[in-house]
């Protein structure tokens, strides 16, 4: 499959107590593509082409080739 649909628990929060949404996990995962940031993760996500927010709790990241299996990234 190309399109990986994610549902994020509602009461999903980050360690300080703040509500983690699906744009936190956007804004994540852009980041950590970004060759600019040099993330450890970029390589992992070499895969993904995009990420789209669909409402708080839902998104959908899109792949360039179809995927076998969720990458270790977002599996961890």
């Amino acid at each position: 499959r190309r399109v990986l649909g994610m549902r994020l628990v509602p009461d999903l929060t980050w360690h300080d107590g703040a509500r983690t949404t699906a744009y936190d996990v956007q804004f994540s995962l852009n980041a950590a593509r970004d060759p600019a940031v040099g993330s450890p993760r970029a390589g992992d996500l070499a895969v993904l082409d995009s990420v789209h927010v669909e409402s708080d709790t839902v998104l959908r990241l899109h792949f360039g080739v179809p995927q076998s299996r969720v990458p270790n990234v977002l599996a961890e």
